[in-house]
């Protein structure tokens, strides 16, 4: 009977720190899970030409948009709840397939702060990028001392349980 409570005990701890290091259990972010799913927008126009386009990473409501073809990549972020709060906004990257060279892409890399830039807004073209059917906007997550320490925090929550778990069964035999 008791090594059947150590084996589901330790299934159910193993199950969770799994889930949680995969990122389906985020105690701070009570829709994390459902944040991971990917949706569809429509938010083109009956009267213009549309283009879909893809948002992945950190941004509020990531999926495949509808748009009207002159949207650019600033009303595409209003339109998707905006960049999360552990966006790396230097690093912003449209995947965009290349015409010259069919079944290449080319990788455009914006930083989301010269988009604002007084200095660089004269030149608004090459920092407001407009957006082509098929792009594939992705906004990479910047590392914080949280997720540096998550693996270890993970590990000694584990070996803490076990240990735990040992020293109950020892004191009731």
């Amino acid at each position: 009977m008791k090594r059947l409570f150590v084996l589901l005990f330790l299934l159910a701890v193993g199950s969770t720190l799994y889930a949680q290091e995969e990122g389906f259990l985020n105690f701070q972010d009570a829709y994390s899970f459902k944040s991971k799913i990917n949706s569809y927008y429509n938010l083109g126009s009956n009267f213009a030409e549309n283009i879909e386009v893809h948002v992945w990473g950190s941004i509020e409501k990531r999926g495949t948009y509808r748009i009207p073809k002159t949207t650019s990549l600033v009303e595409l972020f209003s339109f998707s709840g905006g960049l999360t709060q552990e966006a790396q906004i230097e690093d912003l990257r449209i995947v965009r397939k290349d015409t010259l060279n069919p079944g290449m892409s080319k990788i455009i890399i914006v930083n989301y702060d010269d988009i604002f830039n007084e200095e660089k807004m004269e030149d608004a073209g090459s920092v407001n990028v407009s957006l082509q059917d098929g792009d594939i906007i992705i906004v990479p997550t910047s590392r914080s001392w949280w997720s540096d320490i998550r693996f270890v925090t993970t590990i000694i929550s584990f070996v803490s349980a076990i240990t735990s778990l040992v020293l109950v069964i020892n004191r009731t035999k």
